[in-house]
């Protein structure tokens, strides 16, 4: 059995570490023969068991699986408490059984449901049994998409990020049931895997990380090839030293060396074009990234792709939060190759063709839903496919505009003008209106659940500045779970830290201060309104920046 295990062991290494020779290769015929004696061997022997992958390949064609999970009660009250623990459960998917599969609640604020609602979940069919797969597939994610009422984000988003050579996972859907309860339509989704990072890699033996602990290079991130170990990290450090560099031609150079740069800049183009809003370049969220060893950089990978093209108008070049996004944007050589990459990549928004591709996925969900179920669906995807062309147009029209000169200053200050509404509220609403003393002002009216903004955009040249405007409101009632409420403003990328005192009824003069690292930066100007109840007017004449000296 320990010889068994060696050499499996050594088979597995080594096709970690070059090509997976052609499935009629004579290699490959003389492998598959000597594993199957070997295998039998141990059958026989009583001291082992074989691989039992299931013949299934669940992201085969586009379909509906049947997926029917079975949870103990006792294991039910882990969840209960303790909704990332695995427990163990059975797990039938079209009719095919598979026992000790690891299952835990997945999903963060917005997605995240209880065992007793729509959970979304991850189902490790490998955790209890190393040798158990579901085709070749040891791990899968069940996302409720609750999010994505048209269930076809994470479908497109995960082809389009493929389209251009960046690793994405595989998606399907499925209907489950669980413990008898019938809990509805999934996406299905692959998990990150060895034996994703074999389809996509020539070595699938680097280290694997995702935000479960840290958030970014600089933090401490979870490294899946060595389990809460603080091992591999080297290369983590490695890119965010790059990232750091004061000098933009040093730091350029140094990023190159770390990261794999044309995968990143398609993975950098790719969130900015499907307004992957919640992604790493704009929010440090929702990415893996893969030490590739063959060439010791780090290639990004898509994930949470279930809320995509939310703002069509989104800046070709927004605030970038990541920081090898940051540093790849502050430098002249990165921000040029970004905009020649979006440029290029922009064609892959073609209307017709992602038109057809959402309307495969209907077919395949439709036999599956009730009629009013589907025709809801149908109704969100043909609102996607809107946005998906009206994207493409905003973005070739930024593009076009790009090469105009900065805001232009008179004595410092320059006024801010296009103003338009971003996330009208719901039981609320948004327009210009006019204050009680006459003054034409932009409005906001809350309602229940209200994060409301008028925006616009302007270049600006490196340096300090200060955004400032007027406000009045009147009645407004924060919002019980946000940190800062109320009326107020800022720049996109850079939260408010403290709250806006709009006690009195009349006007209040507010300011935001902020700083332009880049050679040139288009920066999102925003006025905006958190709040459960009440009312706002922002002046638009007193809209403005001011240049500090620095």
């Amino acid at each position: 059995m320990f010889l068994l295990r060696m050499a499996m062991a050594k088979h597995t290494a080594n096709k970690s570490k070059s090509k997976i020779p052609p499935g009629n290769s004579a290699f490959h015929l003389l492998w598959k023969f000597f594993s199957f004696q070997l295998c039998a061997l141990c059958l026989l022997a009583g001291t082992g068991k074989p691989p039992k992958p299931s013949d299934q390949n669940p992201f085969e064609g586009l379909r509906v699986h049947k997926i029917q999970i079975t949870i103990k009660d006792s294991d039910l009250s882990v969840l209960r408490s303790n909704p990332r623990k695995y427990v163990p459960a059975s797990v039938a998917c079209d009719g095919v059984e598979y026992q000790n599969v690891g299952i835990h609640l997945k999903g963060s604020v917005g997605s995240f449901r209880s065992i007793d609602d729509k959970p979304a979940l991850t189902l490790n069919f490998a955790k209890f049994d190393e040798a158990q797969r579901v085709g070749a597939v040891r791990k899968v994610h069940l996302n409720n998409s609750v999010e994505d009422p048209s269930y076809v984000n994470e479908f497109i988003g995960s082809e389009l990020f493929r389209s251009v050579g960046i690793p994405a996972p595989m998606v399907n859907y499925a209907q489950v049931q669980l413990n008898g309860r019938e809990v509805g339509l999934y996406v299905l989704k692959e998990g990150f895997s060895e034996e994703f990072l074999a389809r996509h890699f020539n070595r699938a033996d680097g280290n694997l990380y995702d935000t479960e602990t840290g958030h970014d290079l600089d933090q401490t991130m979870k490294n899946h090839a060595s389990p809460g170990e603080a091992t591999g990290e080297r290369e983590l450090r490695r890119a965010a030293k790059a990232a750091g560099e004061s000098d933009p031609d040093v730091r350029w150079n140094a990023l190159n060396a770390a990261v794999d740069m044309d995968r990143f800049l398609k993975f950098m183009a790719m969130e900015i074009m499907l307004c992957h809003r919640d992604g790493y370049s704009m929010a440090k969220n929702n990415f893996w990234i893969y030490h590739n060893p063959e060439s010791d950089k780090l290639v990004f990978l898509p994930s949470g792709m279930d809320q995509l093209f939310g703002r069509i108008d989104l800046q070709w070049n927004p605030y970038m939060a990541g920081i090898v996004s940051h540093a790849v944007m502050s430098t002249p050589q990165g921000e040029k190759a970004f905009k020649d990459t979006l440029s290029q990549l922009v064609e892959k928004l073609d209307s017709a063709i992602l038109s057809a591709r959402i309307d495969e996925a209907l077919n395949a969900l439709k036999d599956s839903l009730s009629f009013q179920d589907f025709k809801a669906i149908e109704t969100e995807a043909a609102l996607l496919k809107k946005k998906i062309a009206q994207r493409a147009t905003s973005l070739r029209e930024q593009l076009r505009q790009a090469d105009e000169g900065p805001l232009q200053f008179a004595n410092g200050i320059a006024r801010l003008e296009n103003w338009k509404p971003v996330d009208s509220p719901s039981g609320g609403r948004m327009t210009v209106d006019r204050f009680r003393d006459g003054k034409a002002s932009l409005y906001i009216k809350a309602g229940p659940d209200t994060f409301a903004s008028w925006r616009t955009a302007a270049r600006l040249e490196r340096g300090k500045y200060q955004f400032r405007g007027k406000v009045a409101a009147i009645d407004v009632k924060p919002l019980p779970f946000a940190k800062v409420s109320g009326p107020g403003i800022r720049v996109s990328g850079v939260s408010r830290t403290s709250q806006v005192d709009c006690m009195s009824n009349g006007w209040n003069e507010i300011e935001f201060p902020f700083e332009v690292q880049s050679e040139r930066q288009d920066v999102e100007f925003i006025a905006e309104l958190r709040a459960s109840a009440g009312e706002a007017w922002f002046d638009p004449a007193a809209m403005e920046v001011m240049r500090i000296a620095n």
